[in-house]
């Protein structure tokens, strides 16, 4: 886990259940944050926080080792720029790391949407 992923920055709903569905969408082209929250909202899907994030890769704990996984309903600001969650991994092991919220995504990115039941 990426030092910066402390409950002081991102503020996780620790207490309920709430059922969302979830939607992995890929693009299979480079896109920005704001190009895919625009294409969220056009679908009536919302980006995903930390904890559906964590969720996911609770149930499914080798998803995050085929792609790389993107929260973008969780945004720190540093003081140089702005992170968002990532889920990925390796054969060696799996990462909870912070991705620039300004990066192009290239094609291989998924981006985690939710939407309510």
């Amino acid at each position: 886990v990426h030092d910066d992923i402390t409950e002081k920055h991102f503020l996780l709903q620790k207490s309920g259940k709430s059922e969302v569905e979830v939607e992995l969408v890929h693009y299979n082209k480079v896109m920005t944050s704001e190009q895919v929250l625009a294409d969220f909202k056009e679908r009536g899907l919302k980006p995903a926080p930390i904890e559906v994030g964590l969720a996911l890769g609770k149930e499914k704990p080798d998803l995050q080792r085929e792609f790389p996984i993107v929260m973008l309903g969780s945004v720190r600001q540093f003081w140089f720029f702005r992170g968002v969650p990532c889920l990925w991994g390796l054969s060696d092991g799996r990462r909870l790391g912070l991705s620039d919220f300004e990066d192009r995504w290239h094609g291989r990115f998924r981006f985690l949407a939710v939407r309510e039941v």
